[in-house]
């Protein structure tokens, strides 16, 4: 199995032939960048893969590591620089970030375990799959995706083939292509299981079908990631799911999903209806679908979470967005996104800690921790789903308090100072927002009823009713810490007109308060952790 050190030479030597022949090709045909680059891209990583799998060498990670440093200068004096048509010029840091990666995971089996180690061998081939579904899937999706879109006219502007995203211009053709090609590398990964890890088992009847909504998924996650960041989030979701597996390799049953066929299949065509129904309606924007598609992806079929959480969350929010909206229209905006249907940032800013608690939950349901020699106590699943009701509450309970006390309260005052400040300013509090912020929390603490919580209350000695006041409390807590952070640095802008608000007035972009680049939904994301953490300190 271990390969002499020469080839970490040979390997780079490989790499930079490649380039070399791709930049001269770019200059000699300026037309073909697009696809010389995605071509760059196959070759670069499937190497790259090749190497994470049979090459035993402490230096591998070294000049990965060296690489992203060299990476970083490169593209920050303005090398490698792209100009695509239809979209933004842009700076290529996908490289830095997939040199990140690859030198984080080729570490670990370092850093955690001997060569000699059956960790070991599971660590590279997760690493080569997760490598090579971002070779081949991302790769032969983007030249399929742009060459197709052409072909079939789907590249113009209001084009349903056309996937907006951050100045970027994606396709839905790539999706397929990207969702098709990530199955077939699962499929050839899970074969090479069995001769690349010693006493594997296959079970294809239960693996297929799952491939296949494994797929779909790091889809969608490539679709929502911008400016090469799916260097990063492709690799290590396909990193996930490829533990999960390999957990058959040590003795557990191979799965990626503990729900049966027929449910997931049923799952993947109601939540896509659901989707384009929250699309339709204006409630989410194309990028805010596919993130909530993959926040309940994860709570529900990965987590086994009930859905009724975020399903309450969505339907208030919306539901008061729409009375204050009907009552003001458009003439009251608390800051540039209001008024507008939620992007993927707001639904990553009020759900992201709830997905990153059922994530958590996931990888603790499929017993990961074993892989590393580790236990877990009795009920810490149930204390990560705690804190993520409370994260939901405080999240539920700040847009409510908003919207209520912008629809029905009279005029806000600092919560810092007490003075009267515009309608709509960050940091303003009204009774009617504190209504609104109790009848949020309210609402996520009665889904905690869904629940059994057996080992939280053996835990904690808890009743079902401490554990609802609990998450109305901290929810209404995190209001409040949400309205002081929003007062204290949310950037803030003197309007024509003598107020301040937190949207920038067009001739006069002048900040008077805050930092520039504290927005709502960084407000929203801190106020989450902050929540987050006191939760820690009252569970563990």
């Amino acid at each position: 199995m271990q390969v002499p050190n020469s080839w970490l030479w040979y390997t780079l030597l490989v790499v930079v032939l490649v380039v070399g022949v791709i930049s001269a090709l770019e200059k000699r045909r300026p037309a073909w960048q697009f696809y010389l680059r995605k071509s760059l891209h196959i070759i670069v990583i499937f190497v790259a893969a090749l190497a994470s799998i049979y090459l035993v060498s402490v230096w591998l990670p070294i000049v990965s590591w060296v690489a992203s440093i060299v990476l970083w200068i490169a593209i920050k004096q303005g090398w490698f620089e792209e100009v695509v048509a239809g979209e933004q010029a842009r700076k290529p840091w996908g490289m830095v970030y997939f040199s990140v990666i690859y030198a984080v995971l080729t570490s670990l089996p370092w850093m955690l375990f001997g060569p000699s180690s059956y960790q070991w061998l599971i660590l590279s081939w997760m690493n080569g799959w997760s490598f090579c579904t971002l070779a081949f899937a991302d790769g032969l999706a983007g030249i399929m995706g742009r060459w197709g879109t052409k072909f079939l006219n789907l590249d113009r502007e209001q084009a349903f083939g056309i996937f907006k995203l951050d100045g970027e211009r994606k396709s839905w053709l790539g999706f397929i292509v990207f969702w098709l090609v990530s199955v077939v590398v699962g499929v050839l990964f899970f074969a090479m299981g069995k001769e690349f890890i010693p006493n594997a088992v296959l079970v294809d009847d239960v693996v297929i079908p799952q491939l296949i909504v494994f797929g779909f998924a790091v889809a969608a996650v490539e679709m929502v990631s911008g400016k090469g960041s799916d260097n990063i989030f492709i690799v290590v979701a396909v990193w996930l799911f490829a533990g999960a597996m390999a957990m058959g390799f040590m003795g557990s049953p191979h799965a990626i999903f503990f729900q049966g066929t027929g449910y997931l299949l049923l799952y993947m065509l109601l939540s896509v209806c659901a989707a384009f129904g929250l699309y339709r309606s204006k409630i989410l924007d194309n990028t805010g679908v596919l993130m909530a598609w993959i926040l309940a992806f994860v709570v529900v079929v990965m987590a086994g979470w009930s859905l009724w959480p975020l399903i309450v969350f969505l339907g208030l929010s919306s539901v008061m967005g729409r009375l204050k909206k009907k009552k003001y229209g458009l003439s009251m905006l608390g800051d540039s996104k209001e008024g507008k249907p939620r992007d993927r940032w707001q639904v990553l800013a009020n759900g992201g800690l709830y997905m990153g608690c059922a994530l958590l939950v996931y990888l603790i349901n499929m017993d990961v921790v074993s892989f590393f020699g580790l236990t877990m106590d009795a009920g810490v699943d149930e204390k990560c789903a705690l804190l993520a009701f409370f994260t939901l509450s405080a999240s539920c309970a700040d847009t409510l308090s908003s919207e209520v006390g912008q629809w029905i309260g009279g005029m806000p005052r600092s919560i810092i100072t007490g003075k009267q400040i515009p309608k709509g300013v960050s940091g303003g509090v009204t009774v009617a927002g504190f209504v609104g912020a109790v009848l949020g929390a309210g609402s996520i603490g009665v889904c905690i009823y869904f629940n059994d919580w057996v080992e939280l209350k053996k835990a904690l000695d808890w009743s079902e009713t401490q554990i609802f006041l609990s998450v109305v409390g901290l929810g209404i807590l995190g209001t409040v810490i949400d309205s002081m952070i929003g007062d204290l640095f949310q950037g803030k802008y003197m309007q024509s007109d003598g107020l301040l608000s937190d949207v920038p007035d067009k001739e006069n972009f002048v900040i008077v308060k805050g930092v520039i680049w504290v927005t709502n939904d960084r407000v929203n994301a801190i106020t989450g952790f902050v929540t987050l953490f006191l939760g820690g300190l009252i569970l563990f």
